[in-house]
């Protein structure tokens, strides 16, 4: 089973039935049971925090993960980092790849 999710710049297939599988769930019913509960404590706890890297980053994971991302995307990865946070990796642009075009848009005294 597929469904279509919706994201900020399109949607994505996510397959139900293997998601369930890889989670070591026999049904996906009871997948998407736990999924529901994991979000609840999630959203109950401090979990819920903002954490940029999701939001900011081109691929988030393992380190082979992320260097695996990083050499695929060749030339069009070439200023961007690799930071680890907690044995986590992330590939981000560098803080000032943005500042040019937006420094100062917020600062408008209104």
């Amino acid at each position: 089973m597929r469904n279509f999710v919706s994201r900020a710049r399109g949607y994505a297939i996510i397959d139900l039935a293997e998601v369930s599988a890889l989670c070591g769930f026999r049904r996906m019913a009871d997948f998407q049971r736990a999924h529901c509960q994991w979000v609840e404590d999630a959203l109950s706890s401090d979990l819920a925090t903002h954490d940029d890297r999701w939001s900011e980053s081109v691929a988030v994971g393992s380190e082979a993960y992320v260097e695996r991302v990083k050499r695929e995307l060749d030339i069009r990865a070439r200023n961007r980092d690799v930071s680890e946070v907690g044995g986590t990796f992330a590939l981000r642009e560098p803080v000032q790849a943005y500042q040019p075009h937006f420094a100062g848009k917020n600062d408008l005294p209104f």
